[in-house]
């Protein structure tokens, strides 16, 4: 699955600083005003919909499905905080561990154990979820050779992306099939725009690796830039979807906790990036090494 990574660290450069996560703001800043607001925007949806269900004719089915939903919803952020703990490493071009990595693959392990009994007290009433539940199953019954391959340093942090990527597109799927089963006035409001938000924080995740890659190498390839752009395309698509589902309360609530000057500045860098695509010199030299400070 790749070279074999990480043996010296590579030489610094103007992008140094910048390529140190630890040290890197903005993916602070990502992390405390869009990941998790998102985050909190989740939960409290998940709140809302448990309340709702009561009022269901279909207390028993919804029931079910809203339980499943909620530990994929918690799977997914736990793959995507792993992924991101993995890239960090991986960009620094070392191999191994961090505590950091170390607690999130716990918190993975942890958020896997009610998916196959959960899946199958949903299939029991609603066939439906059977084929992408099968599905997610199988995407996640590799985490443990793509975690060898890390430790192995046989990946590097694009390889780890897609792995990770591929494990939380299955589980999205699935999430898509227990939204589309909510199908009683009383919850699927509210479902529909949980679920946009879990993929928009998807997409923020994805496009964090992305352009964290880039900047440690100073350019993406044409291919990781177009996938940098479909990324913030989907990221874009999905808030809309979520503006549509949501009700007044619940969009003015995820204006106060996610929108402001660090979110519209994480557009505008990333921005910069995709409009540099094409022109001479690598597309992340138009930004200035302070602005991610």
């Amino acid at each position: 699955m790749g070279q074999l990574l990480g043996q010296q660290p590579r030489p610094p450069s103007k992008w140094g600083s910048i390529a140190r996560w630890r040290d890197w703001s903005i993916s602070v800043k990502l992390a405390a005003v869009t990941l998790v607001p998102i985050m909190i925007a989740l939960v409290l949806g998940g709140i809302t919909i448990g309340n709702q269900v009561a009022r269901s004719n279909n207390y028993e089915r919804i029931g079910r499905l809203v339980t499943l939903s909620a530990d994929v919803r918690a799977l997914v952020d736990a793959l995507q905080r792993e992924r991101t703990e993995t890239a960090r490493l991986l960009i620094q071009g070392t191999v191994g561990s961090t505590p950091e990595l170390d607690a999130a693959r716990a918190a993975v392990d942890k958020a896997i154990a009610p998916i196959n009994t959960d899946t199958d007290r949903v299939t029991q009433l609603d066939n439906s979820v059977a084929a992408p539940g099968s599905a997610s199953n199988n995407a996640l019954a590799r985490l443990g050779e793509v975690r060898q391959h890390i430790a192995a340093g046989q990946v590097d942090s694009i390889q780890a992306l897609d792995a990770y990527s591929a494990m939380t597109s299955a589980l999205l799927t699935l999430d898509t099939s227990l939204v589309a089963g909510m199908n009683d006035d009383a919850v699927s409001g509210s479902a529909n725009a949980l679920h946009a938000l879990q993929v928009a924080k998807e997409e923020v995740s994805t496009s964090q690796v992305l352009m964290a890659y880039g900047i440690s190498r100073g350019s993406l390839t044409p291919t990781l830039l177009n996938q940098l752009r479909t990324a913030e395309v989907r990221l874009a698509d999905r808030l809309e979807a979520f503006r549509a589902s949501g009700t007044g309360a619940q969009q003015q609530d995820f204006d106060r906790a996610v929108t402001g000057p660090d979110f519209d500045n994480r557009g505008r860098m990333v921005g910069t990036v995709l409009a540099a695509q094409g022109a001479s010199g690598n597309a992340f030299s138009a930004i200035q090494a302070e602005a991610w400070a």
